[in-house]
């Protein structure tokens, strides 16, 4: 990921070894941030899984070979989803931890809030059985959504699977911020709703599928 050094010392390493190096951009954003200003950084070859990442790679890297692999991951999401015994009456809630940075794409206790509040809101209105909120398995501890667990306990839980296909199989509709499991979601034909789409630069306005949350 583009917020630890891990990938371009491994990168590095290879490249004294003479270890072929691939990466897999697996989103839109962030590219140039993941492997920094200097060429020994890159790898020999990189790779994508949709047309979008194809074109923003290509331009990002113009003098890099870009592979477009299949998306092997949504391919067996929409098969088992296809497969699926179980009936979808949920709302899921694809949360992220609140950021300092000074982003345009910051998340606050109140945008977390905001999602919180038009997913409950939908649930109540199409009589779904319940909210269920998926943490990021970076949150140490969420104040806030304890405080909601509280104010509305008998319509919100926090999911206790590790599988997002999991928590994707109950649901009827997903909402999310940055998450690329908002991606998975709209690619597996569930109706998918993103706070920033719509806003400048964000790159759910790639996809027509994910929906801003005005609902």
């Amino acid at each position: 990921g583009w917020m630890s050094q891990l990938e371009v010392t491994a990168i590095k390493e290879a490249k004294q070894r003479g270890i072929p190096c691939l990466t897999i951009l697996d989103h839109w954003v962030n590219y140039l941030e993941r492997f920094g200003s200097y060429e020994n950084n890159l790898p020999q070859i990189l790779a994508v899984t949709n047309s979008v990442a194809l074109q923003i790679a290509q331009e990002k890297f113009p003098n890099k070979l870009v592979w477009l692999l299949p998306d092997f991951q949504v391919e067996n999401y929409q098969k088992r989803m296809r497969q699926s015994k179980k009936t979808p009456s949920c709302a899921l809630i694809l949360l992220e931890p609140t950021s300092s940075l000074n982003s345009m794409f910051a998340i606050s206790d109140g945008i977390i809030e905001e999602l919180i509040e038009s997913a409950i809101s939908l649930k109540r209105a199409r009589g779904l059985s319940a909210v269920i909120l998926r943490l990021h398995p970076s949150q140490l501890s969420f104040p806030l959504i304890e405080n909601k667990l509280k104010e509305f306990p008998e319509e919100i839980k926090i999911s206790e699977t590790s599988s997002l296909l999991e928590d994707l199989e109950i649901s009827t509709v997903v909402f999310g911020l940055n998450s690329y499991a908002m991606y998975i979601s709209s690619q597996c034909e569930i109706v998918t709703h993103s706070y920033f789409k719509g806003k400048i630069g964000h790159w759910t306005n790639y996809f027509p599928k994910i929906l801003n949350v005005d609902i």
